[in-house]
Formats: structure tokens, sequence, C-alpha cells
């Protein structure tokens, strides 16, 4: 699953859990992580990937950060057939 589909489909509280459980914080998510300002280094990358419980995958992440593959049209995204 995309980190941003992710982090969005928790709930405020639960976005502080998972960036405890990751060792950072919700607002350095949202504002470097989401946004693609930062590239994390590989332990806070493995550390995503456990506080997501696996829901997030480490090749997610690269095709997050280094655009390996285009992101996954949500259902308000779709594009018409």
């Amino acid at each position: 699953m995309d980190l941003r589909q992710y982090f969005y489909r928790l709930t405020p509280p639960e976005r502080d859990s998972f960036a405890r459980r990751a060792g950072t914080t919700a607002r350095y998510i949202q504002c470097h992580l989401l946004t693609q300002r930062k590239i994390p280094r590989p332990a806070l990358m493995r550390k995503l990937v456990s506080a997501s419980g696996n829901a997030v995958t480490l090749d997610d992440l690269l095709a997050h950060f280094y655009k390996t593959r285009p992101p996954a049209l949500g259902p308000a995204r779709r594009r018409p057939a």
C-alpha cells in the first residue's frame, strides 16, 4: 500500500501511534515524507514498514520515494476508460 494512502486512512491518534512506533512524529511524516521533501534513511524505512504491520512494504516505500512505479489511483483519481 502506498505510504500516503496508508497514513491518511489512519485517524489522528492512530497516526501519532504509527509515527511513535517508527521513531518519528506524525508531523515529520506529513511534512517531509508524504511530500517527498526528504528521503528517509534505510533504518527509518524499515521502521515504517514494521510500524505499519507490513501494510506498507519496503517496495512501496521505494516506489514512493524513487518513483519506481506510478502511484495507485484511488477511487477519486481513476482515469476514465
